[in-house]
């Protein structure tokens, strides 16, 4: 199901890129490399339904039950990139356009500079859970990857909430001030809701 939302989220994106290309409203080189981004994340989150879908398959049906199974499949190259090292570099990817996001809207350095720091220690915390979690011996359950995955998805989606929140509130307030300004008529006060 998120993979459906995903994919619909997608196919928006992408159908107001074409228009945006079309119609001249932005540089085509952004609009492309923006497609592009949007497609290498759509394309790591497929393999991570694939590969999820197909291990748990094969959990379900293996001879030797689900915690064999479990314990000799992690250290395949299959789960390892599809089920662990593409999630994690999709979820930063997601976070570093949101961060980007955050920079274009506020055209700030010093306003981005917390919201860098914390998609960096993800970056790392990120990278620490896949080594513990690839050691031999080791899977994503072990007590280090653990205490990594835990800071790692904790730090993210807090990143998320914040730049999220103050890039709302931020357009909120300027929507305010345009209606302030220019009068309560839709074309002011709808301009910082769509950003389409």
């Amino acid at each position: 199901m998120a993979w459906g939302i995903h994919l619909t989220v997608y196919g928006a994106a992408m159908s107001f890129s074409f228009l945006r290309i079309r119609r001249k409203q932005r540089s085509t080189y952004t609009s492309w490399a923006f497609m592009v981004y949007m497609t290498i994340i759509l394309a790591m989150a497929t393999t991570y339904v694939g590969t999820n879908i197909q291990d748990n398959e094969r959990l379900a049906c293996d001879p030797g039950g689900p915690l064999a199974y479990a314990e000799a499949a992690f250290d395949t190259p299959m789960i390892l990139i599809g089920n662990n090292v593409y999630p994690v570099i999709a979820i930063f990817l997601n976070d570093a356009l949101l961060v980007w996001w955050l920079y274009i809207i506020w055209d700030l350095i010093w306003m981005v500079a917390f919201a860098v720091i914390m998609l960096m220690t993800s970056f790392v915390t990120g990278v620490l859970l896949l080594y513990t979690s690839a050691q031999p011996g080791h899977t994503f359950n072990s007590a280090d990857a653990v205490s990594f995955g835990t800071a790692y998805f904790s730090i993210s989606l807090s990143l998320t909430v914040i730049v999220t929140l103050v890039i709302v509130s931020w357009l909120v307030y300027l929507q305010n001030q345009a209606t302030k300004a220019l009068g309560n008529t839709p074309e002011y006060r709808d301009h910082y809701y769509i950003l389409a």
